[in-house]
């Protein structure tokens, strides 16, 4: 019910906008703060965030990583990860154990996996789980795999295209020593080693859009506010994972519900830290990356329904993280809002309703240009990459806020597509092209420091 009455309820403020004061109000403050938040984000220090605000306990010392590779249909890829890991720099008195999760695979993806892992040295450490059966998506894959909840235990999660660098384990030891409870990789977009224009592009804008997106979540971070987990390069404490009752099996984007859970009930905010970086394969077909895109935004739907909205109701959690989760999820009913503000509008005898319509454009219009242009400002303060011209400057700029405008439409997909089946969701990988077909840019070459 609530996948309907709360886009019907926005739409209906849209539409009666120009009659109720009220209405209006509320979309002027909307815009101004969807602006002014924006460029709070831009002005923010590029490194916000960088660092874990402080344990609120003794940290544990981290003796075992496991790291999680859930794959269905990527023997194309599975090998490039499993060679990544196998360069790793060795970790003292921390055993390092690798579980690729072939879940329901129909391309020899746990064959490629198993004859990678003998192949790189790697029959000590590395094993392959074949899953036949159970629930549809990444969570549900995570959770068929039993780990012990133990504080000394850290998962890491990699998406099957994942690169990763010979200390990225060492990394993520360290950031739990530090005293994390939940950690996450900045994502990195690779690009084609050969091909058209459009696919280069593509791929510099979602590398791009990640970037600003990292920018986002660091400043919430920063602001004492939730951050939030993506996908790849996910590390977390064993511990944390068990309190929350595993993952959810159910979740189509676990990462958001893992992360969104952790923030309310254990006040866990995901720390971000210089040099944690991943990389993997941008979406270079537009249907795809439309297709992507709404899966996300019904994953994010289904999370605000399942965790956020029900935690308005827990007095247990403090009102400071309802209220912050709930500001956040908020957005999502945006697009219906302004939906109802257009429709209004077309209207015989409309004349306010244009004129709001252009100003709640405008304030997450100035938003999404802040966030881009401090993006590629830090971008440009990188020792490993040089000032960009002013034309790939606006580039960069332009395909980020193409690639945001998705949303315009991914999210009211997301919303209908919830309303039509509440209780099953259907999970779409994205499919993956050879890990040789790709390299990184200037400005993803790894650094050491």
């Amino acid at each position: 019910m609530l996948a309907v009455g709360l886009p019907v309820a926005a739409f209906a403020i849209g539409a009666g906008a120009e009659r109720s004061r009220a209405c209006r109000a509320a979309v002027l403050a909307l815009a101004v703060l969807a602006a002014a938040s924006g460029v709070a984000v831009a002005v923010a220090p590029g490194r916000a965030g960088a660092r874990p605000r402080g344990p609120r306990r003794a940290p544990c010392p981290i003796r075992r990583l496991i790291v999680l590779i859930p794959a269905r249909d990527e023997a194309v890829v599975i090998g490039a990860i499993l060679g990544d890991l196998a360069a790793q720099e060795p970790l003292d008195a921390i055993d390092v154990e690798i579980v690729v999760i072939d879940d329901r695979s129909t391309d020899g993806t746990g064959d490629v996996a198993s004859a990678a892992i003998a192949a790189s040295g790697l029959d000590a450490r590395a094993r392959v789980v074949r899953r036949a059966s159970g629930g549809d998506g990444k969570g549900a894959a995570l959770a068929s795999v039993p780990v012990p909840g133990t504080a000394d235990t850290a998962l890491v999660v990699l998406d099957a295209d994942a690169r990763v660098e010979p200390w990225f384990l060492a990394r993520c030891a360290a950031a739990m020593d530090g005293g994390a409870d939940v950690v996450t990789a900045r994502r990195r977009m690779l690009r084609p080693a050969a091909g058209a224009s459009l696919a280069r592009l593509l791929a510099e804008a979602q590398d791009h859009e990640q970037l600003a997106d990292e920018r986002v979540q660091r400043a919430r971070r920063a602001a004492g506010g939730a951050s939030e987990l993506r996908g790849d390069g996910m590390v977390v404490r064993a511990a944390l994972v068990a309190r929350l009752g595993g993952w959810a099996a159910g979740a189509l984007c676990e990462d958001l519900d893992l992360s969104t859970r952790a923030y309310l009930l254990a006040d866990a905010s995901v720390d971000r830290l210089a040099g944690l970086d991943v990389w993997e394969q941008p979406v270079l077909a537009l249907p795809a990356l439309v297709r992507q895109r709404i899966r996300w935004a019904e994953g994010l739907v289904r999370r605000d329904l399942s965790v956020v909205l029900p935690a308005q109701l827990d007095a247990a959690i403090p009102a400071r993280r309802r209220l912050d989760a709930l500001a956040y999820a908020a957005h999502a009913l945006v697009p219906w809002l302004a939906a109802g503000l257009v429709t209004r509008a077309v209207r015989p005898g409309a004349y306010r309703t244009p004129g709001l319509a252009a100003e709640l454009a405008g304030g997450y219009a100035v938003a999404g240009l802040a966030v881009a242009l401090a993006t590629t400002r830090d971008l440009a303060l990188d020792d490993d990459e040089p000032r960009p011209t002013r034309r790939t400057a606006a580039r960069r700029i332009v395909g980020t806020l193409a690639l945001q405008s998705l949303w315009l439409v991914a999210l009211p997909v997301g919303w209908l597509r919830t309303a039509r089946r509440p209780a099953d969701p259907r999970f779409v990988r994205t499919s993956h092209a050879p890990s040789a077909a790709f390299e990184r840019s200037v400005s993803q070459r790894p650094r050491a420091s």
